[in-house]
């Protein structure tokens, strides 16, 4: 389980790194069928994504790996912002990062409606970046679309439409 939680920490970089230099319009042209998207556990339970035109709601979740995503997509991004005047990212500043991740509650959102951005990313792969009720990002809580198979990427499953 190790392993796969590196790789989708991995990923959440790499998407990150996916989104510099991209104009609004270019990632307001990608697209995500609209509908339910279900994931089975290994005990039969299920969790359920269900994505509209303007929010996702995430229903039975398992949010155990949104603080190494938010962690991991934060630091990469308050670097780049500080790269940018010469500086590096202060130790201060990363474990103030990591502790407000670690502290910070994704399953109060477990059900709840939340909007969203779209953000292509290679092929028919599209992120769904989370925003909170001002707008800002939820680091840590967006989905991955992947168009080649129909599925949503979030925490540690894909989960597949439901048609």
């Amino acid at each position: 389980m190790k392993k796969r939680q590196f790789a989708m920490l991995c990923l959440a970089v790499t998407l990150c790194l996916s989104a510099c230099g991209k104009t609004d319009s270019e990632q307001q042209s990608a697209s995500v069928p609209f509908g339910t998207y279900v994931y089975t556990y290994e005990d039969g339970s299920t969790s359920q994504i269900t994505v509209d035109a303007h929010t996702f709601r995430i229903q039975n979740g398992d949010y155990s790996s949104c603080a190494s995503f938010a962690i991991a997509s934060r630091i990469f991004a308050a670097s780049a912002e500080v790269k940018k005047e010469g500086l590096q990212l202060s130790d201060a500043e990363k474990n103030r990062i990591i502790d407000e991740a670690n502290h910070f509650d994704f399953a109060a959102y477990d059900g709840l409606e939340v909007p969203y951005d779209l953000e292509e990313l290679y092929g028919t792969d599209v992120n769904l970046n989370a925003k909170n009720e001002n707008g800002e990002p939820i680091w840590g809580l967006g989905l991955t679309y992947y168009g080649d198979d129909r599925t949503i990427g979030f925490g540690d499953g894909y989960y597949v439409l439901q048609e």
